[in-house]
């Protein structure tokens, strides 16, 4: 199922139950995990706390739901919906199982143990990977420039995090 939908099969609430965590925090740790390392990790699963809390939503809702558009440029309901997995048509990926570690950053990110470092953001984008995928297929992947203008046209500003070469975050 991984392969056609870039999702995990088991549900997000099972996996976390089986690891001993609060399926909000394993959700999170899952973000940390797929999506960065180190300090980038921890500023990662602020933005993702940042825009739930902003959204109304828990963090798991907003990293298993799964939309795309159909013909009539409509969002619809996506293959995946519900479950942990690629970023492909989701808010970010969470298809890496975390460590203890993560695991650990996690809880001190919800408990707000940690300040958030990223001063608010609630979005972030690595731009070598996004023109790479550009690159590849233009149709489907906006250029790093592009993600930029769309996000500064909206209002938001970009964020750079010390000691966070390969991701930028944005507010």
């Amino acid at each position: 199922m991984a392969q056609i939908t870039g999702s995990i099969s088991e549900a997000p609430d099972s996996l976390a139950a089986r690891a001993g965590y609060d399926v909000d925090l394993y959700s999170l740790a899952r973000v940390g995990q797929s999506e960065e390392s180190g300090l980038g990790s921890i500023c990662v699963m602020f933005a993702t706390k940042n825009w739930a809390r902003k959204k109304k939503l828990s963090i798991t809702k907003l990293v298993t739901t799964a939309r795309m558009k159909d013909n009539d440029g409509n969002y619809v309901v996506a293959p995946g919906d519900g479950l942990y997995g690629s970023q492909k048509h989701r808010y970010c990926a969470t298809d890496h199982d975390p460590t203890d570690n993560m695991l650990n950053n996690a809880k001190n990110v919800i408990s707000g143990t940690i300040s958030d470092p990223t001063n608010g953001a609630t979005h972030w984008d690595n731009p070598t990977l996004q023109d790479k995928r550009h690159e590849i297929d233009p149709d489907s992947n906006p250029s790093s420039e592009e993600i930029a203008s769309r996000r500064e046209a909206s209002g938001m500003h970009m964020v750079i995090v010390e000691g966070v070469s390969n991701t930028r975050f944005w507010v």
